[in-house]
């Protein structure tokens, strides 16, 4: 009886190929098996056998297969490169820097041979030649720039900081207009407590953005362009609002050119106009006739500056830091409070820096402006704190980096932000409005449950997407029978706890005005829980 002819190699080859690139690697790899089964000692079938094996977390069975396709073709450079991979992820880094080495003498050119032998390199602690590959590997491939990035978020997750930080600056010298690189780069220096040039990237970064401010320049003449697509500009009422207590409150101050005050009164009629007309989250979008009144300004600050100078202390000296940590660690909470957190001048710089730069513009459904590090929220007295706290504290913040800090500004009467955990081991947060703003002094501050978000829920989709139904049935449904403890609201107050302990905002209701708005920041220290494991 004859045989039933096989199917030639190349074509088994290509076809598994093709099944690879579109994401079917178990039927790639029976069809590179079939190919060794006519021929043992098949290069490529070996090869993508050893990908496929590395691809699945066996780096063992990776240098196996690969080493066997180099002794068939030892003038493949990939073969060499994927076997470094493979080397490097058992832990061989001499093994893995040879193999690299033979990939580029095959082919000099190789910019992901050149990306990974770096990282061998720095691994090795040969940080000079490691950089110098890093930056040979952009020159000869700027695309690598989102590569370089992801390897410096790896090392600074690692608290391998000098590292992160020359990774990123050299990243910078070919992609000088890279935000995340940017960011990075201050949050790198944020870590290493170097706050004068972190904060100075941050402000950089914001000014190219949204400028520094008009000043005594006159409100520019109405953009005549074709106005974007209507839902390119949405808001809430109250970011509205906001504004107009912004203009208002700069031009009282001599701060912006008087003819500003046709820019509020232009926000005055958008809200008249768009009044019972918010969508399901609570935002207006703008027409293209009202679009184009404002899209030119609506982007940009009115006024930007750096927060005024406090000589002497920011963090209150009188504190107990012996006894606040004291009680922060016996707490079955997890957490603690004070006041009179601020020294008064401290408090003042900050709250006038809240008031008078144009900073929120970010916005919630839940009716709150805030802004961010990286947003503008950036200013000296906010580092000064920060590194105050960390004497205060040395025990609870000390040892620990800081991540973030954040300001949110809320409307008059609402319930704030909902039940969440912060992504830090430490949250530190105060309250900047003044007491007299606050309508009811039993409620406006923090509600704390007695519950930590499980670890094994996905961080980031509870916490950013809180808000959704489904979500928010599910942290609603955990926290049931869950004990709380309510921290209410004052001036110059300070909530310290740990981050994984799930939390929401109090309901709030404060006088209507501009310098009403409830003010909260929040800073975070430390890696959260998760980022452990």
């Amino acid at each position: 009886m004859p045989r039933t002819p096989h199917t030639p190699p190349d074509t088994l080859l290509q076809r598994g190929i093709r099944l690879d690139q579109a994401g079917q690697h178990e039927a790639a790899a029976t069809l590179y098996r079939e190919i060794l089964e006519q021929q043992a000692d098949h290069a490529y079938a070996l090869h993508l056998l050893g990908a496929d094996a590395l691809r699945r977390g066996d780096p063992a069975a990776a240098v196996e297969l690969i080493s066997a396709a180099i002794r068939s073709n030892a003038r493949e450079p990939v073969f060499h490169f994927f076997l470094g991979q493979a080397l490097q992820e058992k832990g061989d880094l001499p093994g893995a820097l040879s193999a690299y080495n033979f990939a580029l003498d095959l082919a000099p050119h190789f910019s992901s041979a050149m990306f990974r032998r770096a990282t061998a390199l720095m691994a090795l602690q040969q940080v000079p030649k490691a950089l110098d590959n890093f930056r040979q590997a952009l020159k000869t491939d700027p695309e690598l720039g989102r590569s370089c990035l992801q390897q410096a978020y790896t090392y600074k997750n690692n608290d391998e900081l000098d590292a992160a930080r020359n990774l990123l600056r050299i990243t910078l010298e070919f992609h000088p207009h890279m935000r995340e690189a940017h960011v990075a780069l201050a949050n790198v220096l944020l870590a290493q407590e170097h706050y004068s040039e972190a904060r100075e990237i941050f402000a950089r970064l914001f000014r190219s953005e949204r400028g520094s401010g008009w000043g005594d320049a006159p409100f520019p003449a109405e953009n005549d362009e074709a106005a974007p697509e209507a839902d390119q500009l949405r808001a809430s009422p109250f970011f509205f609002e906001n504004l107009i207590g912004h203009i208002n409150h700069l031009l009282g101050r001599g701060k912006l050119h008087s003819s500003f005050s046709q820019l509020a009164g232009i926000y005055r009629e958008i809200l008249a106009e768009s009044a019972d007309t918010t969508d399901s989250q609570g935002l207006i979008t703008l027409s293209p006739a009202q679009a184009r009144r404002v899209q030119a300004v609506l982007p940009k600050a009115l006024h930007y500056a750096d927060s005024a100078p406090v000589p002497g202390a920011a963090v209150n000296p009188t504190l107990d830091g012996t006894a606040i940590q004291r009680n922060y660690r016996e707490s079955p909470w997890r957490m603690t409070w004070f006041d009179d957190f601020l020294t008064t001048d401290a408090l003042n710089s900050l709250r006038d820096f809240c008031l008078e730069s144009t900073i929120f513009f970010r916005q919630s459904p839940n009716t709150f402006v805030s802004s961010y590090l990286d947003e503008g929220f950036n200013c000296s007295i906010l580092y000064k704190i920060a590194s105050e706290l960390k004497t205060t504290f040395p025990e609870i913040l000390g040892p620990l980096h800081l991540q973030n800090i954040w300001c949110y500004r809320q409307a008059p009467i609402g319930d704030g932000v909902r039940a969440h955990s912060d992504q830090a081991a430490v949250t530190f947060n105060f309250w900047l409005t003044a007491d007299d703003a606050n309508l009811d002094n039993k409620s406006g501050g923090l509600v704390l449950y007695d519950r930590e978000q499980p670890l094994e829920w996905d961080w980031y989709k509870t916490n950013y997407e809180k808000d959704d139904p489904a979500v928010l049935q599910r942290i609603m449904t955990y926290l049931q029978g869950a004990n709380t403890k309510t921290i209410p609201y004052r001036e110059n107050r300070a909530v310290m706890f740990y981050s994984n302990m799930l939390h929401r905002s109090d309901r709030f209701r404060f006088k209507r005005g501009y310098k009403n708005s409830r003010m909260n920041v929040t800073m975070l220290f430390g890696r959260h829980a998760s980022q452990l494991q």
